[in-house]
């Protein structure tokens, strides 16, 4: 189940209208089911540690999923659409705000726009562009490592349908609440970045660097 749910995810995360949280509600949902009926009692549909261990391989199982799907995206998609001209024209990346953008996702480690920009973005535009704009993988890896705390919660969520008792429905509620939260506050956080270099550097951003 788990190595479908990989190849399931992996080739919805390849195709640009599928965001990732329905990937990860998927995944708590259908895949912790599976983990929750190991070791269960007769007339018992979940086993509470099965359960909970389930909710951990999944939140895991779908970092590692993410991570490379936005690999894939960067290397396979973007760096080969960005052999072309007129792509890189349409997508305007001589333009202030992409080369903006692009300073931002120059920065090394986990600076808080980088990561606000890989983790709070649209998953396939974000890491297209960076393919189109030659990033370095190895930093925008880095770069992609919180967005466990995007996944987490609506792992949680899905899971926490599983479960009959009242508090799960509470808390499953309160977790796609947290997930808004920090999907918006990954958005602020990007565009103020984003606008810091705009601010900082008219001129520069102004001046064509590519063909």
């Amino acid at each position: 189940v788990l190595i479908l749910y990989y190849v399931v995810g992996m080739v919805g995360f390849l195709l640009p209208p599928v965001p990732g949280p329905p990937i990860y509600l998927f995944g708590g949902v259908v895949v912790v089911r599976q983990f929750a009926q190991i070791n269960a009692k007769e007339g018992e549909t979940i086993n509470d540690s099965s359960f909970w261990l389930g909710c951990i391989i999944v939140i895991l199982v779908s970092w590692v999923l993410k991570l490379n799907a936005c690999a894939m995206q960067q290397k396979a998609i973007g760096e080969a659409l960005g052999a072309r001209p007129w792509i890189r024209a349409a997508c305007g990346v001589n333009k202030p705000f992409i080369r903006a953008l692009e300073m931002v996702l120059q920065e090394k480690g986990l600076s808080y726009g980088k990561c606000a920009i890989l983790c709070g973005g649209p998953d396939w535009p974000t890491s297209v562009l960076c393919g189109l704009l030659k990033c370095d993988l190895l930093q925008m890896m880095i770069g992609s490592l919180p967005v466990v705390i995007f996944i987490a919660p609506f792992v949680l969520t899905g899971a926490f349908f599983l479960r009959t008792e009242p508090v799960y429905a509470s808390a499953g509620t309160f977790l796609f609440v947290v997930s808004m939260v920090v999907c918006t506050t990954f958005g602020v956080s990007a565009g103020y970045a984003v606008q810091e270099y705009l601010d900082s550097h008219p001129i520069y951003l102004t001046i064509p660097l590519r063909k």
